[in-house]
């Protein structure tokens, strides 16, 4: 999942990139910039891949719920492998901050710091 997708370019690389371990990949792309997030989702259009690239409008908050359900619906649990945080950097700490809350992150042993 990745936070801030500009124009998709680092969701399409990264999804191809983890379809070569496991072929049943998903990727989410949060965009909160409308016009950019259209952009995105051209950009995945064109390299074929809306089956796996979900690109949602708005901001990481807003998505929590939607998220949570689809990756359940998906692959029975409510985990990311992966969060990349490319948005505004003052976003940073409160998305990341956010994701632990709602339980996207796997526990980490030792656990990270910020």
């Amino acid at each position: 999942m990745e936070c801030g997708a500009y124009f998709g370019y680092s969701a399409i690389r990264l999804l191809v990139a983890a379809r070569k371990h496991n072929p049943s990949a998903h990727f989410y792309s949060i965009e909160i910039n409308p016009v950019l997030a259209c952009v995105t989702e051209t950009m995945v259009k064109y390299a074929d891949l809306t089956d796996a690239v979900t690109v949602l409008h708005g901001n990481l908050a807003k998505n929590t719920g939607f998220i949570r359900e689809d990756i359940q619906k998906r692959f029975g649990v409510c985990e990311i492998d992966f969060l990349l945080l490319d948005h505004w950097k003052e976003e940073y700490i409160h998305d990341l901050q956010l994701a632990q809350k709602e339980g996207f992150l796997k526990k980490v042993h030792p656990p990270f710091r910020i």
